[in-house]
């Protein structure tokens, strides 16, 4: 099995960064982000938000689950399209025909604010 230099490389940094990263301080991160989301999220008239956790495949982090009514007029597929055609792009994972995930997991530290704007836009509320 060959292996080039450059994939070695890139595998050497992962792991390097997957060593240095500090969990607890990260997992405090993304709670604080599905925590605000959540907040925000309540005083929709026109979705409902709530915590997951485990997530995805039995992940030890939250996610948010949010369900949109059927007055909105929107589906899952098409807040997340809305919100990829969008500037900056936001990808949520769809959960059936009126739902879609959030998860604050791959997000820098702020991002999670931009997310939230996003996702507020494309539901007719304001920021």
């Amino acid at each position: 099995m060959k292996v080039s230099k450059e994939g070695l490389v890139g595998l050497l940094a992962a792991v390097e960064l997957f060593v240095s990263t500090d969990r607890e301080l990260e997992t405090e991160r993304i709670e604080a982000a599905t925590t605000s989301w959540l907040q925000r999220l309540a005083r929709l008239p026109n979705a409902v938000a709530v915590r997951e956790f485990p997530g995805e495949a039995g992940r030890p982090r939250p996610r948010v689950l949010v369900t949109i009514s059927a007055e909105a007029n929107l589906s899952g597929r098409t807040v997340r399209d809305r919100l990829l055609a969008g500037d900056p792009r936001v990808d949520v994972a769809v959960a059936g025909e009126r739902s879609f995930y959030l998860n604050a997991e791959m997000l820098r530290p702020g991002e999670e604010r931009v997310v939230l704007d996003r996702v507020l836009a494309v539901l007719g509320a304001t920021p």
